[in-house]
């Protein structure tokens, strides 16, 4: 089995239930001054990191996280970490921190608003983590954290030869003001993972064309919710469309697209082609959305 490092956020997440619909509340009130009825609240265990580990761990997949917690906070997410038999011995502890807080609203359509409130330490400029010795690591995957970090990330994997997977999340709009650091920190990558707004918000927004994002990685996956899961290589000449399971119902969608990596990345580092890594992330996926949490679920 490779040795696998996790990087990214790990977060609190406190979900809230909104009755009403959010593109009904958009057509009376300005995104400026919306306001929003919650009925309840929950706080889960999150962060897209988190819920990647939980996908791996359930597939009895080793890795060891590369993140932080705060001290004021933390040792909960560590207990649950413990109890799972999940590495920690990568995450650090940041003292008289609160951990990151992702604020979750889902409407009567299980549409979703996000509001990530990260840890103060995070707004430290050129923040680094402690980087594994690189003779133990046989693949890194870079999900969501702040630019400078998963940047940092990037470039010490490309430096010591450590093929890795890279996925900015909610993070892209931190590239706005430096597209440039967005195609320096995806380049050389084996596997670059986007939802569908992703990849609208890469091309549209950054301005980074289709061909080019090809030329800079393996395998591109976007992820488009109940439509097909598009794959494209230049690399191996590839282009796939992959029929994906729907359901009518879903309990809750939160985590859904990190426990589809987690499925992906399974098999990817288990050497299965790629349709089958996209129909594993598909299983993982659908079991995710028919329960409470996104790390809840069982197989």
């Amino acid at each position: 089995m490779k040795n696998l490092v996790l990087s990214g956020h790990l977060a609190y997440d406190r979900i809230v239930k909104v009755d009403s619909s959010f593109k009904d509340l958009s057509k009376t009130q300005s995104p400026f001054d919306f306001s929003l009825l919650g009925q309840s609240q929950e706080v889960t265990f999150g962060g897209c990191v988190g819920n990647i580990a939980y996908g791996l761990h359930k597939s009895n997949i080793k890795f060891q996280i590369l993140s932080l917690l705060g001290s004021l906070d933390g040792q909960g997410y560590l207990d649950h970490f413990f109890k799972l038999g999940i590495d920690t011995s990568l995450i650090s502890i940041v003292e008289n921190s609160l951990t990151s807080t992702a604020y979750m609203f889902s409407d009567k359509d299980s549409d979703q608003m996000i509001f990530f409130v990260p840890m103060p330490i995070y707004s430290t400029p050129n923040i680094q983590l402690p980087f594994p010795n690189p003779n133990n690591v046989d693949f890194m995957f870079i999900s969501a954290d702040v630019v400078n970090i998963m940047n940092a990330n990037a470039e010490y994997c490309r430096s010591n030869n450590i093929p890795f997977a890279f996925d900015p999340g909610q993070q892209l709009n931190n590239y706005i003001s430096s597209p440039e650091k967005f195609l320096e920190a995806v380049f050389g990558a084996d596997l670059l993972f986007l939802n569908e707004l992703e990849y609208n918000f890469v091309i549209k927004t950054l301005n980074v064309s289709h061909t080019k994002l090809l030329s800079l990685v393996d395998y591109l996956i976007v992820t488009q919710s109940c439509k097909p899961v598009l794959v494209y290589s230049i690399t191996h000449d590839k282009f796939m469309s992959l029929e994906v399971d729907c359901f009518d119902d879903p309990v809750d969608t939160t985590g859904a697209g990190d426990a589809f990596r987690a499925g992906f990345i399974d098999f990817y580092l288990n050497d299965h082609p790629v349709v089958d890594c996209v129909k594993n992330g598909n299983m993982l996926a659908s079991k995710s959305v028919m329960y409470k949490h996104p790390q809840g679920y069982e197989f």
